[in-house]
């Protein structure tokens, strides 16, 4: 029989004793998940939303976050089932590849045990007290109001991990990291900001109690720091924090002005009415075209070659197909796809094999180049599927990291923003890019003496003068060029070209 003397209570201090020491030894036995390498030049990815939360379970397979990472936005999904333990990295933070991101526990685990290591998860590590300004410190007494009212200091780990509340761990004693939604946290009351959001609010120098987020949320996040900067009554106050050269001068500093010295000037009416000055970070995508462009400019040097295309006839052919095309082949017959087609053949031609080309795509956040495989082997038809394809899943942002590696060439056809002529930069890892201008009509050479008005296009060929000199270049170009103006003479039975 069990001893009574406890009073009833005894077996439930040890069976929570017990189930503390077990939930620790799980959290040891943990599953890490790791920041992945998506690409072969990848050093660091971004945390782009957490799928599932602390204590949630997720099966093998299951998308548990969106990483943003080379321009493209996927899914990581479990390497194993259980249950999530802790989340070590914050929405929109960015770490290096094999950062641990998070810990997933065993499936089998009871409810009980799964809550303590949770618990363990956000209790901090026994030995020496955490610094003040840890992630994990519980703070012995409130901050001052002049501290509450900074910017928040730098966390040395983050952790989004709930924990569970337990009879050991009653008392007000929690640290930041574990304070519920719309309490306190570093900085001051309400929700503890991302590591993005306290960026931007350290850089205009406004405290996070005074942002306002939408009711319930547990996060003050970068578009809540944003939208508070967008306001008019805000984006005065936000530049005069940001910059003291333009705020107005205390009137302690005024007294120790000499008599003969002036007063600093106040900013000038209306010169922060627009929001001037006003920082905003740069997307994972801008950063990472913002690299590789300055990586591309630095290290490839960079010939040019120009060509003038009559595109009349190709023009006239278009118009006149361009039905009947659309209802057999299921796609578009745009210009972009014209110009795939040609490039790709010219390739072929002067005896490239698996002619894999990229497009780039405009979005609204930036600029992707997904791979049409094998262009050379494809006819018109196909070729505009391909591209209709592509680009749709790179506007949905469903594409997969194969998708915009490993191309030979990239076209970016700059004449769709009529620009009449460009000299793009030339991917790293490429021959080159293709730039054709705008389709206009223009006064053309006739017959003899006479002018026509015609369908004319400029194309430029940036190329990276390691791989192809001026002559090769020159070839290259001129071949694209005959073979846009073949392609109305390649037709199949319904009129379109046939397919090769």
């Amino acid at each position: 029989m069990p001893d009574r003397g406890d009073g009833g209570s005894g077996c439930g201090l040890r069976c929570g004793s017990h189930a503390v020491a077990a939930g620790k030894q799980y959290m040891a036995e943990a599953l890490v998940v790791r920041m992945p390498k998506l690409a072969d030049t990848l050093v660091e990815g971004t945390l782009g939303q957490w799928l599932k939360r602390v204590g949630e379970s997720v099966a093998a397979g299951e998308p548990l976050a969106s990483i943003e990472t080379d321009k493209v936005t996927t899914e990581l999904t479990a390497p194993a089932g259980g249950i999530v333990l802790e989340l070590l990295v914050d929405e929109g933070q960015t770490v290096p590849i094999e950062t641990p991101i998070a810990r997933l526990g065993d499936p089998s685990m009871t409810s009980a045990t799964a809550a303590a290591a949770v618990g363990a998860a956000g209790a901090p590590a026994p030995g020496p007290a955490a610094p003040p300004g840890s992630a994990r410190a519980a703070p012995a007494a409130a901050a001052p109001p002049d501290r509450q009212a900074g910017p928040p200091a730098p966390a040395t780990a983050t952790s989004t991990a709930v924990a569970a509340p337990s009879p050991a761990a009653a008392g007000p004693a929690a640290s930041a990291d574990l304070a519920a939604p719309g309490s306190a946290g570093p900085g001051g009351p309400g929700p503890r900001p991302t590591p993005v959001a306290a960026r931007l609010l350290a850089a205009h120098g406004l405290p996070p109690a005074a942002v306002t987020v939408p009711p319930g949320a547990r996060r003050l996040t970068k578009a809540d720091v944003l939208r508070h900067l967008e306001q008019p009554a805000h984006a005065s106050d936000a530049l005069a924090s940001s910059s003291p050269s333009l705020a107005p001068p205390s009137a302690s500093a005024k007294a120790s002005l000499p008599a003969t010295a002036s007063p600093p000037e106040a900013p000038s009416p209306g010169a922060s009415d627009h929001g001037a000055g006003v920082l905003v970070p740069l997307s994972s995508m801008r950063r990472s075209i913002a690299e590789h462009m300055l990586a591309a400019r630095s290290t490839i040097p960079h010939g040019l070659v120009v060509a003038e295309a009559d595109l009349t006839e190709l023009v006239a052919w278009r118009e006149a197909t361009r039905a009947p095309f659309e209802q057999t082949e299921g796609a578009r017959l745009t210009l972009t796809v014209c110009f795939v087609a040609a490039l790709g053949r010219a390739l072929a031609e002067a005896g490239h094999q698996s002619v894999d080309l990229g497009v780039a795509v405009a979005l609204e956040r930036g600029l992707i180049v997904p791979v049409i495989r094998r262009v050379e082997e494809l006819g018109l038809g196909e070729t505009a599927r391909a591209l209709a394809e592509l680009a749709g899943r790179a506007r949905a942002a469903r594409l997969a990291p194969a998708d915009v590696r490993g191309g030979l060439m990239t076209i970016t056809n700059v004449g769709s923003f009529n620009n009449l002529l460009a000299a793009p930069i030339v991917p790293l890892g490429q021959l080159g890019i293709l730039g054709p201008g705008l389709v206009e009509q223009r006064p053309l050479p006739g017959p003899g003496p006479s002018v026509r008005i015609g369908w004319r296009c400029l194309l430029s060929l940036s190329f990276d003068r390691r791989a192809l000199d001026d002559l090769a270049a020159e070839r290259l170009l001129i071949a694209t060029v005959a073979h846009l103006a073949r392609l109305p003479s390649e037709r199949g039975p319904s009129g379109p070209p046939a397919q090769r």
